[in-house]
């Protein structure tokens, strides 16, 4: 009994590997559709009986009968794809059964057939195509038990019933328990595989989708308004994932003056990215109705606390030109200093204005200050994923490194300001992973002058 019952484990365990194989084919594929066409269920029904026909073809002749894993196919063919596929495939192992005779073939034939029948009509029943392993070792030693009754009843000679069922019984039941329980466990890990990539996939598709609706929503035309002189502006914004919280905005408000604006929202991600976009859209509604920029710092702060229960804020700094004049009139609500760089090469940080982040309190008072620019100056705005950007040492890039990269271009060349940054501080980080979205928005004022005439 130990010899045969080490003989069908070892057979079980190759069919375990036949089944890995199968179901990381097409053969996977047939079994999880929904609706089985005829064409499929005639693949389906000889997959099946070949792969049971391996358990039968090494059948052990013991007691007048045969110990054979004869009906793994017909109970896993009927699980999965119903009672037609089970019982078809257990017609097909019948007919090599038959072909063997002996005084035990009449049950033996019949319950190759029925398994799978019974284990189709279990899985109408189940409605599922998910079965748990101990379920499937379960049903297997129920039908057992069905083929067992069937021997007692069909053969004529009760002892030599009984001896056969005493020979054959209990290792083809393990073999069979083990033989289904295994092609369940191994089909559920594909199942499951599968779905955790498609579900990864379809994330990144829609994380794709929102990073490019989120830099639509940014300006990226540059020089964005050719006929208009007056000033230059160039931006950047690199998110360190597919979708981030940094921003920036620049649109007129009237013919004369123009909004610019950067922010950082906390955290990153969809969450940021939404609370981004409702900041961005709620600052625009207000600067262009409220004309004072810290009027519409405060009303946005407003805005944005009012149902804030997950608490996200932004810094955020904007600010009016008045391009007639060079007059800049702007509000800091916790956002890193900017920088004015004067056409003579001096910089200076502008640190006045400043209050708290918004979303983070009602009714917070902001404060606007003023600076003027002269013909040939700029002003370079920025994120602190720039001061901030960290190499392999873990070490910041730094304002200081940021102000020498902005002195090595001429404040009248926004374009060659944002590229000298960037490659500086790529040579910084030396190939590590960026950890926060990079964001510079630069514009140099050129003073009041006529457009151009028109070709």
């Amino acid at each position: 009994m130990i010899q045969l019952l080490a003989s069908v484990l070892n057979t079980a365990c190759v069919m375990a590997v036949i089944a890995y194989v199968l179901v990381r084919t097409r053969f996977y594929s047939l079994i999880t559709e929904k609706s089985h066409s005829i064409h499929h269920q005639i693949l389906l029904i000889l997959l099946f009986a070949a792969f049971t026909m391996y358990g039968v073809l090494i059948a052990i002749p013991i007691a007048g009968g045969f110990v054979a894993l004869g009906h793994i196919g017909q109970i896993i063919g009927g699980l999965m794809a119903g009672p037609l596929v089970g019982t078809c495939v257990g017609l097909l192992i019948a007919l090599h059964r038959w072909s063997l005779g002996g005084f035990s073939v009449v049950p033996a034939t019949l319950s190759v057939i029925l398994v799978g029948l019974f284990a189709g009509v279990y899985a109408l029943w189940r409605k599922t195509a998910r079965y748990n392993p101990l379920e499937v070792a379960a049903l297997v030693i129920v039908l057992e038990l069905f083929s067992s009754g069937l021997t007692l009843l069909l053969i004529p000679d009760l002892h030599q019933a009984l001896e056969l069922e005493k020979g054959i019984r209990l290792p083809m039941t393990i073999g069979h328990m083990i033989a289904g329980a295994v092609f369940i466990l191994i089909f559920n890990n594909i199942v499951e595989a599968r779905q955790t990539v498609e579900a990864k996939e379809k994330i990144e598709s829609e994380l794709r989708i929102a990073s490019n609706i989120q830099m639509s929503m940014v300006p990226k035309t540059f020089p964005p308004f050719p006929d208009v002189p007056e000033f230059d502006v160039f931006a950047l914004l690199k998110p360190a994932k597919e979708v981030g919280g940094d921003f920036y905005d620049f649109f007129f408000t009237d013919n004369d003056h123009i909004c610019f604006a950067i922010g950082d929202v906390s955290g990153k991600g969809v969450p940021a990215a939404l609370f981004m976009a409702v900041t961005r859209t709620l600052l625009k509604s207000h600067v262009t109705s409220n004309k004072t920029i810290d009027q519409s710092m405060f009303k946005t702060n407003n805005d944005l606390c009012e149902g804030n229960d997950a608490c996200m804020f932004t810094t955020l700094f904007s600010g009016i030109l008045d391009i007639r004049t060079g007059e800049f009139s702007f509000s800091n609500g916790g956002h890193n200093f900017p920088y004015l760089y004067r056409k003579d090469g001096t910089i200076e940080m502008i640190t006045s204005a400043n209050s708290v982040a918004l979303g983070c309190m009602e009714d917070m008072p902001y404060q606007t200050g003023m600076v003027v620019l002269s013909e040939g100056d700029a002003l370079v705005m920025y994120t602190d994923g720039v001061s901030e950007a960290m190499n392999k040492n873990l070490e910041f890039f730094t304002e200081e490194r940021l102000e020498t990269a902005i002195r090595k271009s001429p404040p009248s060349s926004t374009r060659a300001i944002v590229k000298n940054l960037m490659d500086e501080i790529d040579g910084f980080v030396a190939g590590a992973p960026q950890s926060d979205d990079i964001t510079l928005l630069v514009f140099t004022y050129n003073g009041n002058k006529p457009a151009s005439p028109s070709a």
